[in-house]
């Protein structure tokens, strides 16, 4: 069985995101690279993402939703 665990690669280093159960020692490894790593603070993408949906409000983007558990019915069934 494959056991997942999250890091950050810096070059030939890495540093666990989430600490192994228990020490790893000449384990082979395959890494895949999901994204950038990220240095922003859960405050500052909070931040963002208020910004964001404070932009939406502000412009009325979803004004012509006019029953939204309705529409999100219709979106989860177009899967």
């Amino acid at each position: 069985m494959l056991t997942t665990y999250r890091a950050i690669v810096n070059g030939n280093q890495i540093t666990w995101v989430d600490k192994p159960a228990r020490q790893i020692k000449g384990a082979e490894v395959r890494i895949t690279l999901l994204r950038k790593a990220t240095t922003t603070s859960k405050a500052e993408r909070g931040r963002a993402m208020s910004l964001a949906l404070a932009g939406l409000a502000k412009t009325n983007a979803l004004a012509s939703i006019a029953d939204p558990v309705v529409w999100q019915r219709e979106i989860r069934q177009e899967r």
